[in-house]
């Protein structure tokens, strides 16, 4: 599903099935142990933005792709890149003028081993 999440920006936000299930994950945990709304909101909040920032400089990421690098040095995820959004990791690749959103992630999870 493609975002235009600022009209004035060069990059389209691209956020794969993955990642939108990541946030719906994000949102039921965070409502089912914390109940609360504004802990949603700010959450939520602060994703949001940090997409908002990749759209207008995707640059910013850390390049992880060598992490993965063992068997897939030729994978989609040669160019991956990690940006953090609160207490959370967002990865993604820049091709052309679309920024592709691969998984959002809880900080603490083995997010390498995911991605391998």
């Amino acid at each position: 599903m493609r975002y235009f999440l600022s009209m004035d920006s060069k990059y389209i936000i691209d956020i794969s099935p993955d990642a939108e299930k990541d946030l719906l994950d994000i949102e039921a945990y965070i409502v089912n142990h914390f109940l609360s709304e504004q802990a949603v909101k700010t959450v939520m909040g602060t994703i949001q933005q940090t997409l908002l920032n990749l759209q207008d400089y995707p640059g910013v990421g850390i390049n992880v792709a060598e992490r993965l690098a063992s068997k897939k040095a030729y994978s989609e995820y040669s160019r991956l890149q990690m940006v953090i959004a609160g207490n959370y990791l967002v990865f993604y690749v820049v091709s052309g003028n679309t920024v592709q959103i691969y998984r959002i992630l809880y900080q603490k999870r083995n997010w390498i081993k995911i991605f391998k």
